[in-house]
């Protein structure tokens, strides 16, 4: 009985050794080239591409993307806080499919590749961007004056930007929200021209595009009376 227990033990050892020995494998072959899920935001004519390292073990990560033979190499110690974060420029507005592959120093592959698709935008996504809803503006002397907006809002418009005189005769620029319901002008000169162009955020987008071309507006104020622009 001894011996057939003994020969037991052997074999619950021997199957243990080997199940050990084939984890490490496993964590040291197909799996050390495992990266996160690699994230891409879309821009003018640009992407970027976001990963965590994790676990991998690769020496590099390399880039490629439809529509073009160029490899983008990064080298793991480019990483700033265990994260690779990679623009990737000069892109005309599409839709591409992008490849991340973890490799040696040699540039061989050790697995652990992943395939995103992304658009990028450009001056056609540009020029056909919606006008800003009509706008009221609001001068009362002695206060603050503001425009009023009116209207459905776009598909993806955040806000405005503004462009105007203040009465030290200086160019001033703000951004006003959609949030916000009303644009105000802090020191806007009376009876002088101004500007404005929609802001627009596409979801996942990493750039704010702007309404082109601006529109130039010269005012006649009226004072205490909400004069129509539009």
């Amino acid at each position: 009985m001894t011996g057939v227990y003994q020969k037991w033990m052997l074999a619950i050892v021997v199957a243990g050794l080997f199940q050990l020995y084939a984890c490490d494998k496993k964590s040291t072959g197909s799996e050390d080239g495992v990266i996160s899920r690699v994230t891409i935001r879309s821009g003018y004519n640009r992407v970027q591409l976001s990963f965590n390292l994790g676990n991998s073990r690769a020496d590099a990560f390399l880039v490629t993307h439809s529509g073009s033979s160029e490899v983008i190499r990064i080298n793991a110690s480019q990483a700033v806080n265990d994260s690779i974060n990679l623009f990737i420029e000069n892109l005309e507005q599409g839709y591409y499919t992008f490849k991340v592959e973890a490799v040696r120093v040699d540039g061989s592959s050790i697995g652990g590749s992943q395939i995103v698709n992304a658009r990028t935008y450009g001056d056609t996504h540009i020029s056909g961007l919606a006008t800003t809803p009509a706008a009221d503006l609001v001068f009362i002397r002695d206060e603050t004056p503001y425009l009023s907006w009116s209207g459905s809002f776009p598909t993806d418009y955040i806000g405005t930007e503004i462009r105007y005189t203040n009465v030290s005769n200086q160019t001033t620029s703000i951004r006003s929200y959609i949030a916000d319901r009303v644009s105000v002008l802090p020191g806007y000169k009376e009876g002088t021209a101004f500007e404005y162009r929609s802001m627009y955020l596409p979801a996942n987008s990493v750039d704010t595009f702007f309404q082109y071309p601006l529109k130039h507006l010269l005012l006649l104020i009226l004072p205490a009376l909400p004069i129509s622009i539009l």
